[in-house]
């Protein structure tokens, strides 16, 4: 409360251990800004820590009575980190007791001098920042690495003496390709970099290649940009196609794609997460086949023309069981008139559905059960089949409710297979057949005998249990 003193407010503060020790090289002369750190010994969690001081000394007080394990990192000195004692890792590392009031003072940790890999990252001329350098060791795994600085000189330190392969990330670096050490495009691939206690190993310059760049403006038919739609890049031969590269329009629609290797692409519009509008390829077409070629050339920008998107209609409705409860996750698939997909959408827990961004024009619609338990798949309205279901009109900018979908509930036949002790038998083949003796299902048993077969239409059926796994 202001102007009033509130007394009594006491702290007890427990008594805790101590741990101490030196940090020494080799040769036995300490090691300055050594990390010491302590962890409890059940898991990995950094409990306490201090650094070393000008001789190697470090104290580390306040330790609640326990047993923990030790770790020395380093940081700009190039010696490799250890656990205590003289141990790689926090599983192997030797356990540390600490006792409320007394100083465990451990034994020297002595670090080994680690080894250097140096270099330099350009584009030929000019040296690149921003450029993450790692290095793995022979069985893929991390060692170190560090960033590229305003130069484009780096220094990755502390490293064990052997044989390492080095990859540059440009992730942060601009336009640029990533690679691996010496101009190599994969780790399998990459040339061999031997690294020696105590010393550097100065690398080649890599020259990393520029890319190219795709940007534009996405925008409605009203001119307004439209944003969160994915462009995708397209490279497109022999009716295959791959993704090389990808970007998204920002708020006012326009797009930038970098990184994209010299050549000739298809550039992708997708629209799913920019609302009701309609995915095309440049420059309007409607599929890859018929898509312009965009041509790129690495350090250069090819400026699209904006890309009008039209707006989709909307296709409403539920999906419901004969008792009028709503089902959940059915796929509602939109087809045209030739059978192609246009559009699909899920249902709620309550059995809605919206499926939006649909060409204006004719269609059908497909309730799939694949991922619902026990019901049976529909076309609209109540029909079996393509050909059967019911064509659909729908106008761009507007809104189909259908009638309910009332899906009927599949049967499901249960049981257990044993042997004459009553033991489950694994693997065994369960077939159903109608009273026509044609099998419409199998099913195979679990570990325990037992199996469920569902999706039947409700009837008379036979059933035969074989199989030879079990004698």
């Amino acid at each position: 409360i202001v102007g009033q003193t509130i007394p009594q407010i006491d702290a007890r503060l427990a008594q805790g251990g101590i741990i101490a020790g030196r940090v020494t090289d080799a040769q036995g002369s300490g090691i300055a800004n050594v990390s010491a750190n302590v962890h409890p010994a059940e898991n990995q969690v950094l409990y306490q820590h201090c650094h070393t001081d000008s001789t190697g000394n470090y104290t580390i007080y306040g330790v609640p009575a326990g047993t923990y394990k030790v770790d020395f990192s380093v940081s700009n000195v190039n010696y490799i980190p250890e656990w205590y004692n003289d141990k790689t890792s926090y599983g192997t590392a030797d356990p540390v007791i600490v006792v409320v009031g007394q100083t465990n003072t451990l034994a020297d940790a002595v670090l080994t001098e680690g080894g250097t890999i140096g270099g330099r990252v350009t584009d030929g001329t000019t040296g690149i920042a921003n450029v993450r350098v790692y290095a793995y060791d022979l069985n893929n795994n991390q060692k170190g690495n560090c960033d590229t600085d305003g130069n484009g000189d780096y220094s990755i330190q502390s490293l064990p003496a052997g044989n390492y392969k080095v990859y540059f990330n440009t992730n942060y670096a601009g336009n640029y390709f990533p690679e691996w050490y010496n101009d190599k495009g994969s780790i399998d691939t990459a040339d061999l970099v031997p690294v020696t206690a105590g010393q550097t190993t100065t690398l080649a310059d890599a020259v990393l290649i520029q890319g190219g760049t795709i940007s534009g403006r996405v925008t409605a038919t009203q001119g307004n940009g439209l944003e969160n739609v994915t462009v995708y890049i397209y490279m497109f031969n022999n009716s295959t196609y791959s993704v090389i590269a990808n970007g998204y329009s920002g708020s006012d629609g326009y797009y930038t794609v970098s990184a994209i290797p010299t050549g000739n692409y298809q550039v992708y519009f997708y629209a799913k997460s920019a609302g009701n509008y309609i995915s095309e390829f440049y420059n309007e077409k409607d599929s890859i086949e018929n898509a312009d070629t965009v041509p790129v050339t690495g350090g250069q920008t090819t400026t699209l023309a904006d890309a009008v998107l039209a707006t989709g209609a909307i296709i409403r409705g539920r999906v419901i069981d004969n008792s009028a409860n709503g089902i959940g996750n059915v796929i509602v698939r939109v087809y045209d008139t030739n059978y192609t997909s246009l559009e699909s959408a899920w249902t709620d827990s309550s059995g809605n559905y919206t499926v939006q961004s649909i060409p204006a024009g004719n269609c059908k619609v497909y309730f799939d059960t694949q991922q619902v338990a026990n019901y049976f798949p529909a076309w609209y309205s109540d029909k079996k089949s393509f050909s059967e279901a019911d064509t659909l009109s729908v106008t761009a900018g507007q809104t189909t409710i259908l009638a309910d979908a009332v899906l009927a509930q599949a049967g499901i036949i249960s049981g257990q297979v044993t042997d004459e002790s009553d033991n489950g038998i694994q693997g065994i083949s369960v077939q159903i057949y109608n009273l026509s003796n044609t099998n419409i299902l199998s099913t195979t048993t679990d570990s325990a005998g037992n199996y469920s077969a569902g999706g039947i239409p409700g009837g008379s059926y036979k059933v035969f249990f074989g199989g030879y796994q079990q004698n």
